[in-house]
């Protein structure tokens, strides 16, 4: 029971990121995460043009609001728009302007969408490697794969599947279904051949002259001399006052 309960979340905020992404795919759209907080669900919504995700005073933020409140049944949610600060190296913004562009200008112009998208990505200079595959009736009436890439991109281990980021979009033409695969890999990336040698760093001793010495061993002792001045004062406080006791009682004994 349980287990389904886990599932069934899973897939609705599966069915809500696929609406989203249909919804804004032309507003430049990225990604969006969906969080619970103490007040309801917080979707957070990462674009490369948030005043068209917005809308005029707020009203597709509003229109969008209440679909996922009627459609999706979530419990009050807020939705929050941020903006993404590299969208020319944003896997998920190459492809959908590749998609949109593609059905604007038609198949016949592929080949020079997809080097000016790759142009793009590799002008930023924050990229070690991109790939741009397309899969489909490609311009003839047989289905093909066409691959655009430039600089180095790793095609299996651990980088490949954790650091190389990877964008899917499908697109329906008169022509049939052409599949867009977007792959980047950003330049902060270390490769496991990336060996750097550590130069020994000697460790470097302040020498002090004669003056620096004598200046410290002449508060060393001040400072003794006044712990030993503080105690001798105090013991003679103490045995003043015992010796005045001592009197006293032996006046009253007189």
């Amino acid at each position: 029971m349980i287990e389904r309960m886990f599932i069934d979340k899973k897939v609705k905020n599966y069915k809500v990121k696929e609406y989203i992404g249909d919804r804004l795919n032309k507003q430049g759209y990225s990604h969006c995460e969906i969080t619970k907080t103490p007040l309801g669900m917080k979707v957070i919504i990462h674009t490369s043009k948030p005043g068209l995700v917005v809308g005029r005073g707020g009203e597709n933020i509003r229109n969008l609001t209440d679909i996922l409140k009627n459609r999706f049944k979530m419990q009050s949610p807020q939705i929050e728009v941020r903006e993404v600060e590299d969208p020319e190296i944003n896997a998920n913004i190459i492809a959908g302007r590749i998609a949109f562009q593609l059905t604007r200008f038609g198949v016949s112009r592929f080949k020079s969408i997809g080097y000016r998208s790759l142009h793009r990505i590799m002008s930023g200079g924050s990229v070690k490697g991109a790939e741009i595959l397309m899969a489909g009736k490609v311009p003839g009436k047989r289905s093909r794969r066409w691959r655009f890439y430039s600089g180095s991109l790793p095609k299996c281990g651990d980088i490949s599947d954790t650091k190389v980021e990877i964008a899917k979009h499908n697109i329906k033409l008169k022509s049939g279904v052409i599949g867009i695969t977007v792959k980047i890999l950003r330049s902060d990336v270390r490769m496991p051949d990336d060996v750097r040698i550590m130069e020994d760093v000697e460790p470097v001793v302040e020498e002090k002259g004669d003056t620096g010495v004598k200046k410290e061993v002449k508060k060393k002792t001040d400072a003794v001399k006044k712990k030993v001045g503080a105690k001798k004062v105090k013991s003679k406080v103490e045995g003043g006052k015992g010796g005045g006791t001592k009197k006293d009682g032996d006046k009253k004994d007189e």
